[in-house]
């Protein structure tokens, strides 16, 4: 115990001193009692006065209500989080967060060297935050300490999807699941807490700038956001309608960074949208859910009887680059194509707070009876994730494309009770498809994989002023270069970035078809056409080859009146549950 009164008193010596009193009357007593008894327990009495003063000025200091935030984020994930972490590991990770702002090296090697830092407690973090309350010379202030340990609470959890979200960042991060929003007309996701884009909604903002999906957003306004947070970057990318923004983009494949000015707009986002197609004599629906919002199965469901009354014979659903939405209205939309029961439910949740996993199902009568084939690919994630393992194993629905993202984890915000009104999202749950396999950094696989056409992803380009010649070597050269392979000029193209004759041959080629000047070189004139025609070529749906393979396939099941076999997927072989998400 005299050890924890030297730590405390190296800290706090204005509080010794005023019990200096009680020290020496525990003196006098142990002069007269010498070794007689109950003199540990007066010894112990004086060291328990002591601690207990000081103990009161740190939670006077620092008591709860001064950052309700911190505490109830604390709480929360304790109690919360799936991976129902120790409360000393939590309060541990706290306090390095509090030491990590302290530039003062000396300082910290006193308070380390003062206090035991090996086992977490509130009260040694309250010591920790007094000492640098008291002694760190620098500009940080004691709300920027109380962050720090938030954060280093939260980063200490190695959960992607678990973070502090500001009040105005939640806002904005609601509007993906809403029927319209202000903006650029991009979807996006959260990457290593980078934005980057996944869809790109036709006639935009973005789409008229050539913005591209997997580009990832670094600057709004010349405002480096790679070290923001996601949600605070994202709520500068969006704002009010017939405002410029400008972005820096840094797109794979370019060394440097692109520069795109647009104007924001009101981005029209229904969460599904449908249409007929018409081939060889057989009417088929094609579905495309963006995400799943709250309206996502009554849209869905007006769009189907839509189909119903056309007299459709098969349908296609399209979750491609869809990154999820409200788990919640999944059940819903899932009970439109097929039934379920207890024994066979949709998919289960293992929730933090449960012993028993929940079964999601329903035995409503579904509205669709006709052939389907379904859509993925590798940004189709969460929420998609579950739709699509649902429908291929207990709605004997094949899957067409490519492997999907592979989250497998599921998320609740809890409002903090600060002034501020911030949340903190939390990992408080793990999906299971209806096989029992949890996808979580695997994906799901398509039964049918097929890929896409590779000049899908073919990105704009932008030469400015500049004029690329004969020999000339530039990273926009080899854009050029898959943009002239894509539209058919020049199938033999070496794409290498060099301005070379077959290069010039090409773009001669592409500008005669065009009533350009026929120069053979990469002009701004040039680049503009170039990218007129790429985006249409994107846009025409020919393209689109996993959309193409899911037709024939519906045609072939037509043609034969069968139905697809199901073959379910193997259960884990270990037994153990996948890890957190």
């Amino acid at each position: 115990m005299g050890g924890v009164i030297m730590k405390l008193a190296r800290f706090f010596p204005h509080i010794v001193r005023r019990m200096a009193l009680v020290g020496m009357t525990g003196l006098i007593l142990f002069t007269m009692a010498a070794c007689g008894e109950g003199l540990s327990d007066r010894i112990n009495e004086i060291v328990d006065e002591i601690t207990r003063q000081i103990r009161e000025q740190i939670e006077e200091q620092f008591k709860p209500d001064k950052n309700r935030d911190f505490y109830e984020l604390f709480d929360r994930v304790a109690d919360y989080h799936y991976d129902r972490p120790e409360p000393s590991d939590l309060w541990l990770a706290a306090i390095a967060g509090l030491l990590s702002g302290v530039t003062d090296e000396t300082l910290v090697e006193d308070i380390t060297e003062a206090l035991d830092l090996d086992i977490g407690s509130e009260e040694t973090f309250l010591l920790v935050f007094a000492a640098i309350n008291e002694f760190d010379e620098s500009e940080m202030t004691e709300d920027d300490y109380w962050m720090l340990a938030m954060f280093a609470v939260l980063s200490s959890l190695e959960d992607p999807y678990s973070r502090y979200v500001r009040f105005e960042d939640f806002a904005a991060l609601q509007q993906g699941s809403q029927e319209s929003f202000v903006g650029i007309g991009v979807g996006v996701e959260n990457a290593d807490n980078n934005i980057r884009i996944v869809h790109i909604f036709p006639n935009s903002p973005a789409e008229g700038a050539g913005i591209m999906p997997g580009d990832v957003i670094t600057h709004v306004d010349g405002v480096d956001v790679r070290e923001a947070s996601y949600e605070m970057a994202l709520s500068l990318v969006l704002g009010k309608v017939d405002t410029e923004v400008e972005l820096g983009i840094k797109r794979p494949g370019l060394a440097s960074i692109l520069t795109l000015t647009m104007i924001r707009s009101v981005i029209p986002t229904p969460t599904a949208v449908g249409e007929l197609i018409e081939v060889d004599a057989r009417l088929m629906g094609y579905l495309r859910i963006n995400t799943f919002g709250n309206q996502t199965a009554a849209i869905t469901e007006e769009i189907l009887e839509g189909f119903i009354a056309a007299g459709y014979e098969g349908l296609i659903i399209d979750v491609r680059n869809n990154s999820g939405g409200a788990l919640g209205t999944l059940n819903a939309l899932l009970a439109l194509f097929m039934q379920g029961s207890e024994d066979v439910p949709f998919f289960t949740i293992d929730w933090v707070d449960s012993d028993t996993p929940q079964k999601f199902y329903s035995t409503g009568e579904p509205i669709v009876d006709v052939p389907m084939v379904l859509l993925t690919n590798g940004f189709s994630a969460s929420a998609s994730e579950v739709f699509a393992s649902a429908l291929h194993e207990r709605g004997n629905v094949e899957i067409l494309g490519e492997t999907t993202f592979g989250k497998g984890s599921v998320q609740t915000a809890f409002q903090l009770g600060g002034p501020l009104g911030d949340y903190v999202w939390l990992t408080v749950g793990n999906w299971f498809t209806a096989a029992g396999v949890n996808v979580r950094g695997v994906g799901y696989e398509p039964s049918l994989p097929v890929e896409q056409n590779p000049y899908l992803n073919t990105p704009p380009i932008f030469v400015g002023e500049t004029v690329y010649e004969l020999d000339d070597e530039h990273e926009l050269i080899e854009v050029a270069q898959r943009i002239l392979k894509a539209l058919g000029f020049g199938e033999t193209l070496d794409v290498n970035g060099i301005l070379d004759s077959a290069t010039a041959a090409a773009l001669e080629a592409f500008q005669a078809a065009n009533d350009l000047p026929l120069s053979g070189q990469l002009d701004p004139q040039t680049a503009v056409a170039l990218t007129t025609a790429i985006t249409a070529y994107r846009n025409n749906p020919d393209h689109d080859d996993q959309r193409q393979a899911a037709i024939a396939f519906l045609l072939g099941l037509l043609a034969e009146d069968l139905e697809p076999e199901l073959t379910l997927p193997k259960l884990p072989t270990t037994g153990e549950e996948q890890p957190l998400a």
